[in-house]
């Protein structure tokens, strides 16, 4: 579970300056892409639309924009 405290420290590292607002901004889109794409597979769209292949390139992006941003 996530604890408050380190959500804060983390968003704080981040949050230095014009690139830290950048690198946050990137952050968060990722994610919503992630949650948008996770949603589109569950329901089945991706495989109707022939683009579960978005799936994979998430899966393989995923622990660096974890690790480097």
């Amino acid at each position: 579970m996530l604890h408050w405290s380190y959500i804060e420290s983390h968003l704080l590292k981040l949050n230095n300056g014009i690139g830290g607002i950048m690198a946050l901004a990137i952050y968060i889109g990722y994610y919503l892409v992630a949650i948008t794409t996770l949603f589109f597979h569950f329901t089945g769209h991706l495989e109707r639309w022939g683009m579960e292949w978005v799936i994979l390139v998430l899966a393989a992006t995923v622990f660096p924009v974890v690790l480097y941003v």
